[in-house]
């Protein structure tokens, strides 16, 4: 153990001596960003509040349905944890020049795969901690829960959870690596989407929301109770389910009830963290060499011909620009994490869209129009958040993965501003169409009105989103750091996280008002309309707005640098 104290110990001290700096501009710099992050979690904190209080007091859902719904957000959570982590993984473990340097040296392989798992694991995750803990925050304030249930819950619950979704993954990525070395890397993946496909079906299946509410509304007005014996007894063996049921007794007044999952959260997360350790021990230093292998299988002779042959292809794109479109299509797929990455990512929008087939219109206009109102900006904010992770993991990174190759386009006889236009019009384009199918297939029981104003807002929104995270990309770039995952989980990455969460929840509430003015019967059908238009239009404002000064904010930062 002394070896990992002391790497931990020098890593952070490398850490602070890097990122303290006490030049004016830096120290503005880091004011700046603590600002916003308190700002942000005060936010946040106010935003649970005002949630908490009008779902249970407008709405009256119920405290164990609240409960219910925090469990299958909790499900997601874990499944994004855990596919993060085999991708983020494979660049930290296998791929990182620390792990070169240290596996020179004389320390074990399995304690170089705990230092690494460590620091993957806390590097990745400080923004969405901070964003639970200011949450948790406010749940505690709104149920009258002693302050210190906040750092109980971090510690003793939110921590455990994150590590059975990190270890599970760290497991996984090493048996991927194992068995892709003897029957093929895409036949691994394609096994392990449909493992993740399966388990996903299986748990809507098995805690569909809406038979919930069916079943617990019978007992309205009486359904703050604890309705335990309606959940299908598989649930009650996930770590999402432990830490729901948890959060509800502590919501009841009856902590003493929670015990036994805060036990089980901990004594699994230890199991399953002692799990990759053995894991590690056995197979760690076999699949990094085998991980070697696997690069070499997939650059085959044949593929570098077609390579570059592909550049010998006419288009109809004048020749600059069709070097450009081309060079960015081989930069992407040369990198096994950018498009295993964007594969995940498509995987959970398919889920999401077929989990949409369970809202149908009747059960739409079966309850209030403050739930339907409520039901329709949820989705269209998940839609949003969908489009602002592809913007932050594909279009952030995407200046500084040039690396190098910037002082290459400098010396060429090729327009920096048709580079960076190229670069930006892909991305936004790739986007703004899974935006476009995201909003369609989530419109399928919907008004048509709603659908068509929305598409005018989701391309808008898009347009600002791409914009902010590009823009802000160019801000904070980084040509050293190969790792596009790492470029996303940086600070400045997480900057632009809180800002676009700032701005979906100013256009969530901008909307939420005109869809509920929509669904309410009062209202003449011509008036709900000029609403529905009226925010459209203030919608489009502000993501030109955002845009533009974000396209401003490019240009300045890369005559800067360059």
């Amino acid at each position: 153990m002394d070896q990992i104290f002391h790497i931990i110990k020098y890593k952070l001290v490398s850490f602070m001596k890097i990122n303290t700096d006490l030049k004016p501009v830096s120290i503005l710099k880091n004011l700046g960003s603590m600002v916003v992050y308190v700002l942000f979690g005060i936010g946040v904190y106010f935003f649970t509040l005002s949630s908490l209080s009008y779902l249970l007091e407008e709405i009256r859902i119920g405290t164990f349905l609240l409960h219910r719904f925090v469990s299958i957000i909790l499900f997601i959570f874990f499944m994004a944890v855990n596919a993060g982590n085999i991708i983020v993984s494979f660049s930290t473990l296998y791929k990182s020049k620390e792990v070169y340097y240290l596996i020179a040296k004389p320390i074990s392989f399995t304690k170089i795969f705990l230092i690494k798992f460590l620091d993957n694991f806390f590097y990745s995750s400080t923004t969405m901690l901070l964003m639970i803990s200011a949450v948790m925050l406010g749940y505690s304030t709104y149920f009258k829960i002693d302050f210190f249930f906040v750092i109980f819950f971090f510690f003793l619950m939110l921590l455990p959870f994150m590590l059975i979704a990190a270890s599970l993954g760290v497991i996984f990525l090493m048996f991927m690596i194992r068995i892709s070395y003897k029957i093929g890397l895409k036949k691994v993946i394609a096994g392990l989407i449909m493992l993740y496909l399966i388990g996903l079906l299986l748990f809507f299946k098995s805690s569909n929301p809406i038979s919930i509410v069916e079943q617990v509304m019978v007992f309205y007005p009486n359904i703050n109770g604890y309705f335990g014996s309606l959940d299908n007894p598989m649930l009650k063996f996930l770590p999402n389910f432990w830490i729901a049921d948890s959060l509800y007794w502590f919501s009841a007044g009856k902590s003493m009830n929670a015990l036994p999952y805060i036990g089980l959260l901990l004594g699994t997360s230890l199991m399953f963290l002692i799990a990759a350790l053995f894991t590690a021990k056995k197979l760690y230093y076999k699949t990094w060499l085998e991980s070697f292998e696997l690069k070499i299988k997939n650059t085959r002779p044949k593929e570098r011909i077609n390579s570059k042959q592909i550049f010998n292809n006419k288009s109809f794109f004048t020749q600059q620009i069709d070097v450009l479109l081309k060079k960015e299509f081989l930069q992407f797929f040369r990198e096994p994490g950018q498009w295993i990455h964007l594969s995940v990512i498509i995987f959970l929008i398919a889920i999401f869209i077929v989990s949409l087939g369970g809202i149908d219109e009747g059960l739409l206009n079966a309850y209030n129009y403050s739930l339907r109102a409520i039901i329709y900006v949820v989705i269209f904010s998940f839609n949003l958040f969908l489009i602002s992770s592809l913007s932050l993991r594909f279009a952030f990174p995407a200046l500084s993965l040039e690396g190098d190759a910037y002082w290459k386009l400098k010396s060429s006889p090729i327009s920096m501003r048709k580079f960076v236009v190229v670069k930006f019009l892909i991305l936004f384009s790739f986007i703004f169409l899974l935006g476009q199918g995201l909003n369609y297939f989530s419109h399928l029981n919907f008004p048509e009105a709603l659908y068509l104003t929305s598409s005018i807002n989701i391309g808008f929104i898009t347009l600002a989103i791409v914009s902010l995270n590009f823009g802000m990309g160019s801000l904070f770039i980084n040509l050293k750091e190969k790792s596009p995952i790492r470029i996303a989980s940086s600070q400045g990455a997480s900057l632009t996280f809180l800002f676009t969460i700032i701005l979906i929840v100013f256009l969530i509430a901008l909307l939420f008002i005109p869809v509920y003015n929509y669904y309410n019967d009062i209202f003449g059908f011509q008036e709900r309309l000029k609403n529905i238009y009226l925010t459209s239009f203030i919608i489009v404002l502000v993501s030109l707005t955002i845009s533009l000064t974000s396209i401003f904010l490019t240009k300045r930062a890369l005559k800067r640098d360059f």
